[in-house]
């Protein structure tokens, strides 16, 4: 009990040091972030801890940026190398799942054509296994 204990308050201190050096680091970490260079948020971000209990931790975003399609696609195949990419329409998708110690983290993006410019959608998920 100790030990479910222990592991619940090593995610949630985690999960808080996460939200918190997104918040002081701001630009610095839009990389890190899957936040393509130079994109304006669409809506805010949200982080949802409700199953954190459980080890998941996820963000959603919204950006929209003037770049081609063409170009935004380039940028996120270099930064999610070896990820699955489908194509429908004028939108293109990539999925990208990655294991690192116990820890899982999975990183889904579209982008979608919406003149002048591309729409930018970010869902990431971090499942951290005690």
């Amino acid at each position: 009990m100790k030990i479910r204990l222990l592991a619940g308050l090593a995610i949630i201190t985690a999960a808080a040091i996460c939200v918190s050096v997104n918040w002081l680091a701001g630009s610095y970490f839009d990389y890190f972030l899957i936040h393509y260079p130079g994109a304006a948020r669409v809506e805010s971000e949200h982080f949802d801890s409700y199953y954190l209990d459980h080890g998941w931790l996820s963000r959603n975003a919204a950006y929209q940026t003037a770049d081609d399609i063409d170009v935004v696609t380039l940028w996120y195949t270099d930064l999610l190398p070896a990820s699955e990419i489908h194509a429908v329409g004028n939108c293109v998708a990539f999925h990208q799942s990655k294991v690192l110690l116990n820890i899982l983290r999975t990183v889904s993006v579209q982008l979608c054509q919406q003149l002048p410019g591309t729409i930018i959608f970010v869902n990431e998920a971090v499942y951290l296994s005690p």
